[in-house]
């Protein structure tokens, strides 16, 4: 799992059996012996391994943007292709992707996160994954919705994509 400080999931992998090698540029506090837990750099990390998945929950759009992680980047554009392109890397054959990030009905670069559109989330990774499974979720009255074409949401708080990649 690719930046799993604030997430619960590697934690629950590994506790369900599964092990998981996950990495962040932040110290986590947790431990269990199925899971390898890396403080790093996903971009400059050299990893000894293919993987059969890599998960990332909401983590690709704050590259570039983690100086509010006690990272040095800041606005540093362009670094989400290349975390695609290392993933496709990464993954063994038939390896798989999971992936979720903010979309609305426009692109933007926020303080901290990238905003994405469905036409530039194609564009992004269509090249290197195929998608099994591609969901957009738009949030109404705290609720999160499955979202109709044009029923994108206006803010990038309120919209969320959800991939299943496989590697080409």
């Amino acid at each position: 799992e690719i930046g799993h400080v604030n997430s619960s999931l590697s934690l629950e992998l590994a506790s369900l059996g599964f092990e998981i090698t996950a990495i962040d540029i932040r110290d986590y506090p947790f431990s269990h012996p199925n899971l390898a837990s890396i403080k790093g750099d996903f971009l400059s990390y050299r990893f000894s391994e293919k993987f059969d998945w890599v998960i990332s929950v909401s983590t690709v759009e704050h590259l570039g943007f983690n100086k509010r992680y006690g990272g040095d980047q800041e606005n540093v554009f362009g670094l989400d292709q290349v975390a695609f392109r290392k993933i496709s890397e990464l993954l063994a054959d038939g390896g798989r992707f999971i992936l979720t990030v903010p979309y609305a009905q426009k692109e933007r670069t926020d303080t901290w996160f990238k905003t994405y559109t469905r036409a530039s989330l194609q564009a992004l990774f269509t090249l290197l994954f195929s998608v099994d499974f591609e969901r957009y979720y738009v949030r109404k009255e705290n609720q999160w919705l499955p979202a109709l074409r044009d029923d994108d949401p206006k803010y990038p708080y309120d919209g969320v994509a959800v991939f299943l990649l496989s590697k080409k």
